[in-house]
Order: C-alpha cells, then sequence, then structure tokens
C-alpha cells in the first residue's frame, strides 16, 4: 500500500474491480483479525479458521460497506 493511501482508498478500489486491491486489503486486515481470534479462542487452529472465514465474509460483502467508518484504526 502506497504512502498516504488509506484502507478506505483501497476498499473503494477493490469495490470497482482492483484485484490487486482486494489482495492489499485482505493483507492490511488479516493479521489484526487473526490477533483478535487468537485472543478470543485460545486456539491457533481455529483463530486461523474464524480468520478466513471472516476474511471470506469481508471480500464477498466489501460492496455493502458504506464508508461512513474506518475500516481499521490507525496505530
Amino acid at each position: 500500500m502506497a504512502h498516504g493511501t488509506t484502507l478506505e482508498d483501497v476498499a473503494r478500489r477493490a469495490v470497482d474491480g482492483d484485484r490487486g486491491a482486494l489482495d492489499s486489503l485482505v493483507q492490511a486486515l488479516q493479521g489484526d483479525i487473526y490477533g483478535l481470534a487468537l485472543r478470543m479462542l485460545w486456539n491457533r487452529e481455529g483463530a486461523e479458521d474464524a480468520t478466513q472465514e471472516i476474511l471470506v465474509r469481508v471480500v464477498t460483502r466489501l460492496s455493502q460497506f458504506d464508508f461512513r467508518s474506518r475500516l481499521k484504526k490507525l496505530p
């Protein structure tokens, strides 16, 4: 992801059909989703499965995102 580009910018490009942007979005979200799932489930395999399921939902429902909120909190 280029410097100064927000995840929302990347998501908009992904919604417009940019497969590279979709890959970038998934990569940007994957680590945080896995970390949260691991803290909640206390099980590595369960966290991996949950992460995969969540990312599938993100990808398949991205066009429904209304962009009124942030995709990820900035550090």
